[in-house]
């Protein structure tokens, strides 16, 4: 008997919690604290205060994997033809945002080892947070991409009868 991926698990508890997490604005809402916490935790000159936005932004990516159904990071026998198609898009979206991002760090990280533009160098901790960034943003892009696109459940197509 094969053993349930925890991403179905975290989307049987979520669907405990009030329908209200699942609707469009809340999804979003959920997103931007995310990255507003994120963000806190990258500038944040204490480790302990990092550390708490840290935990807040996983808490914030997991309600947020279990209010999409986990779309973006289901196996494809768990998922139907529709929702296969959301997570190829997400995951499409995502690949083009890291690789954009990826050249312009790779870009910057090149004129400042060159110093002819007389920009400043990379500090431990910017290197610091492009690493945070390497861990996190591959982790979370495609769920955010499904949370902020997907429309409420009552506004997409009626159920298929079986």
């Amino acid at each position: 008997m094969s053993k349930e991926p925890y991403n179905l698990a975290l989307v049987k508890f979520v669907r405990r919690l009030p329908p209200a997490v699942r609707q469009q604005h809340w999804r979003r809402g959920i997103i931007v604290g995310m990255y507003g916490a994120y963000l806190g935790a990258l500038l944040s000159p204490w480790y302990w205060a990092s550390f708490l936005l840290g935990c807040v932004c996983v808490c914030c990516l997991l309600v947020l994997m279990g209010a999409t159904g986990a779309v973006a990071d289901l196996a494809n026998s768990y998922i139907d033809e529709r929702e296969r198609s959301v997570r190829d898009h997400a995951y499409r979206w995502a690949y083009i945002s890291l690789a954009t991002l990826i050249l312009l760090a790779a870009l910057y990280l090149s004129f400042t080892l060159k110093g002819k533009f007389g920009l400043p160098l990379p500090t431990v901790d910017w290197i610091d947070a492009l690493l945070n960034s390497a861990v996190f943003l591959p982790l979370s892009l495609p769920t955010v991409i499904v949370g902020w696109n997907e429309p409420d459940e009552e506004d997409s197509a009626a159920p298929i009868p079986q």
